[in-house]
Parts: C-alpha cells; structure tokens; sequence
C-alpha cells in the first residue's frame, strides 16, 4: 500500500465513505462496508491498480502482486543491469515495480547471479522454466541468436508468458 494511507484511515475512522476503484476485478479480502465503488466522487479512494499513478493526499494506492517479469541475459549479466533494465521496462509501460509477482526465465539460468539478487532485491521469487516449455510458447519477437545459445526462441518473453507454475499470469511484462 503507498500513498494517503493515512489520510484514508483517518476518514474511515471518522465514518466517511472511501471510494473504491479498481482496474480488474481484483480478489480483495474483507473491507469495511463504507469501502464501496459507489461512494461519492469527491471522497477518498482506494485505489486497487498495478498502473503507475500519481498520488495526492486523498488516495492510498493497494498494489496487487500481479505482474510476472520475463528476465534473459548473458552470462555473468551484473544485478545492476538487470534491476535498471526492469525498472525502465516498467517505467515505460506504466506498470508499479510493487507489483511484481516474480521474475521468469530459464532453468538454465537459475544460477545466474544477477538475475538473482534482483530478484531478491525486489523480494520476489525467481521461477524457472525449461527450454523445452519455452519453445513451446508462441513469441510476438523469436530469436535465433537466443535459439542457438539457450535452445529457445525466446526467454523473458516466453518467460513471463508462462508465468508461475499453476498460476495464470494476469499481466506480463
């Protein structure tokens, strides 16, 4: 949660409606019956969003773990590179880095340095997939450099397309 946290406390504390507004149909845990996408317009909301959105004073923002990243990279690729990477790639698509569910790759690169202490550093889980599974996935932008290096047309794109195993990725990055 970032934003007016406070601020929307104190109004539910003092027994004013808060404005829910939601971009998909987020599961939500219980919220007190005078959070309602019906309140009036004028009054504080809670924003359910894994868009970047600018903050005021009369919202507080719950970010959903709803982006699965799909990260590649050459051997021995520094974290650094790797987290700047992600946070451009983000920026650009107006997506939060609170979002993030997990980064996504190969299996063959489980052991990469880099990609892992990103992942760390975002405090997310790094999911791995076989080359094998990868393949399997239809690609907007296949590679055959990256065929002939990992065995794929692709990984971060068909990465985050596979997402978590047993889990549908909601956006993918």
């Amino acid at each position: 949660v970032e934003g007016a946290v406070a601020a929307v406390t104190r109004a539910l504390l003092d027994g004013a409606a808060v404005r829910l507004v939601a971009d998909p149909a987020w599961p939500l845990p219980a919220l007190p019956p005078r959070v309602r996408a019906d309140a009036p317009a004028d009054a504080h909301r809670l924003l359910v969003t894994d868009r970047l959105v600018p903050l005021d004073g009369r919202t507080a923002v719950l970010r959903p773990p709803s982006l699965v990243v799909g990260v590649g990279g050459s051997r021995g690729v520094p974290a650094g590179q790797v987290h700047d990477l992600l946070d451009r790639g983000l920026d650009a698509a107006g997506l939060s880095p609170a979002s993030v569910r997990c980064l996504a790759s190969a299996d063959i690169k489980a052991d990469e340095a880099g990609i892992r202490a990103t992942a760390d550093a975002l405090g997310v889980p790094l999911v791995t997939h076989p080359a094998a599974d990868l393949a399997a996935v239809d690609v907007p932008h296949p590679s055959e450099v990256v065929r002939a290096a990992v065995g794929t047309p692709s990984v971060a794109e068909a990465a985050a397309l596979l997402g978590e195993p047993g889990r549908r990725p909601d956006a993918a990055l």
